[in-house]
């Protein structure tokens, strides 16, 4: 699987929403109260947003960007990789081994939005597989946009 260290194109606002906007501040005057709070009672959510591009209409091959969200208590999040993947990630064992290079990068870029190097592939791999198996086996949809249910 080949890394792409450099996006193609501008990454879509699908993939950027978490820098634009935050999702837990509010400037309601009910949750004045709430500020007092320690930072600890917002869960630190482990997901990941996937963008599913086609290099060319009909291709086979497609560009794959992942993101993790953005949070103000993490050292390091909102992470974007791009990884080029084709037919063969539709399989089980392709799609195990990009959850295995998502995690490699993951932790090489230190993203603390997850402990990424006791991932558990098992679980990446089948919150992965249904979406990349009707991608790759459908070369009429051009791109595909999804979130992750948590990585725990």
């Amino acid at each position: 699987m080949l890394i792409v260290n450099e996006p193609l194109h501008t990454p879509s606002a699908f993939l950027t929403y978490n820098t634009v906007y935050d999702v837990f501040k509010s400037s309601s005057a009910e949750d004045a109260a709430d500020k007092e709070k320690p930072d600890d009672a917002i869960p630190e959510l482990s997901y990941l947003r996937m963008e599913l591009v086609r290099i060319r209409a009909g291709m086979s091959d497609f560009i794959v960007r992942v993101s993790t969200p953005k949070s103000a208590n993490q050292v390091k999040s909102n992470t974007l990789i791009t990884l080029r993947a084709n037919k063969q990630h539709g399989s089980l064992k392709g799609v195990r081994d990009m959850a295995q290079t998502i995690s490699k990068e993951m932790h090489l870029r230190e993203d603390s939005t997850h402990k990424w190097d006791t991932t558990d592939l098992t679980h990446t791999t089948k919150l992965l597989f249904p979406y990349l198996k009707f991608f790759s086996s459908n070369l009429a949809v051009e791109s595909m946009q999804f979130t992750t249910e948590a990585l725990l």
